[in-house]
């Protein structure tokens, strides 16, 4: 698995796809002997141009038809995912190997004769030579001095391809997205804090967290007009002056209900009823043949609510997961999407039926969030697999 940054200038979360056109790819190589190399690129969210038999076009080309993909491979009736696989006799596995090996040599012949979306973006975009890529290396002494240039680099060209059209955070829209900051800190959910601050980073929010004596929490926050110029403040949310009758209430109820909640709220379920609750959600997800793990780009949607941007679709095997043990609940192994859907930065993941009826939502990132991968960014036609996948019913 791919070890954090030291070196954290740039988030993912502060670029999101709704107020950006484009997002990068940085890579480090080297060692301590000879120095370290970064490689840093932009890319475009849409395609911004087509290449097809040698040549390139700002717009697909037309009377071209979209590639013909074969689809799974199905042996003697039935599809073959992996846990069916390892069942199959030495000789049928080698047959469906072989119809595997046609299988993806069909996939790359169509993929060849069609037109190829380009995403990477253009320094020159009127130049005869359109390979000329945003790109810039450098050798450095550290691993964490080329880091930190590779993202200061992407943050000096990154505002510049902020949507005209990106839509602005009403003062009640910025007021929801602190509520819910403060409940995610409290609730020491670290990845949904990230989300949140780089929703409002975005959005020119800049958020401080407050502590005052007797009550720990109350952030405030302000929106800057523009970037490098002084922010002014529209709202803080603060501690009210001690001699505030009404915010001495305020704080003695806080804390009243500080003690009452906590063995009220401190409720425990047996292991056979956490057990029971999470094979609800193996029966859910098993309606009809085997369901699917779908990863999204974009905001997530309310619960259940219209999707974005599908950029890569797993298939869960046909019993999605042993019987619930010890409260958790553990897949079974997850076949790989062999040519990601389309080209983005992942976000959130939702788990469906057959039919594609939504069971589990859930948000993605690479550390402190419900599905973590090595990287957000996924390309077009890339392999994206989930090795693992565990939902645990706790106890509060």
């Amino acid at each position: 698995m791919r070890k954090p940054r030291k070196v954290a200038l740039i988030s993912v979360h502060d670029y999101p796809r709704g107020m950006y056109s484009a997002y990068w790819n940085i890579s480090v190589t080297g060692d301590d002997l000879i120095g370290y190399k970064w490689t840093a690129r932009l890319f475009a969210y849409e395609p911004t141009a087509w290449e097809h038999e040698g040549r390139l076009t700002k717009d697909r080309p037309e009377g071209v038809p979209y590639p013909d993909l074969p689809g799974d491979v199905i042996f003697k009736g039935k599809p073959v995912p992996q846990d069916r696989f390892v069942t199959l006799t030495p000789a049928d596995q080698a047959e469906v190997v072989m119809m595997q090996e046609v299988r993806r040599e069909r996939i790359a012949e169509a993929t060849e004769a069609a037109p190829k979306p380009v995403y990477a973006i253009f320094e020159k975009p009127n130049a005869p030579s359109w390979n000329e890529v945003i790109e810039a290396t450098d050798g450095t002494e550290t691993r964490d001095e080329a880091d930190a240039a590779a993202q200061q680099w992407v943050l000096d060209r990154i505002e510049g391809f902020r949507r005209a059209d990106a839509v602005e955070l009403s003062d009640d829209d910025v007021k929801v997205l602190v509520a819910e900051f403060d409940r995610a800190r409290r609730q020491k959910e670290y990845g949904k804090c990230d989300k949140m601050r780089g929703m409002l980073k975005a959005a020119r929010i800049k958020i401080e967290e407050q502590v005052s004596i007797g009550y720990e929490g109350d952030t405030a926050w302000s929106r800057g007009k523009a970037k490098g110029k002084a922010a002014k403040v529209n709202s803080v949310m603060v501690m009210p002056n001690p001699v505030d009758v009404w915010g001495a209430i305020r704080d003695t109820a806080r804390e009243l209900w500080d003690k009452l909640a906590k063995p009220l709220l401190a409720l425990a379920y047996s292991a056979t009823a956490r057990n029971n609750r999470l094979d609800e959600l193996t029966a859910l997800i098993d309606a009809g043949t085997a369901g699917l793990f779908r990863i999204y780009d974009g905001s997530r949607p309310a619960t259940c609510g219209t999707a974005t941007t599908l950029l890569a679709e797993l298939t869960l095997s046909a019993t999605s997961s042993a019987a619930a043990s010890g409260g958790d609940l553990t897949f079974n192994p997850i076949t790989a999407d062999s040519s990601a859907n389309a080209g983005g930065t992942a976000t959130w993941f939702r788990i469906v039926d057959s039919a594609g009826t939504c069971v589990i939502d859930g948000d993605v990132g690479t550390s402190g969030s419900d599905l973590n991968l090595n990287s957000t960014t996924i390309s077009i036609l890339q392999e994206v697999s989930v090795s693992s996948a565990v939902i645990t019913e706790g106890n509060a």
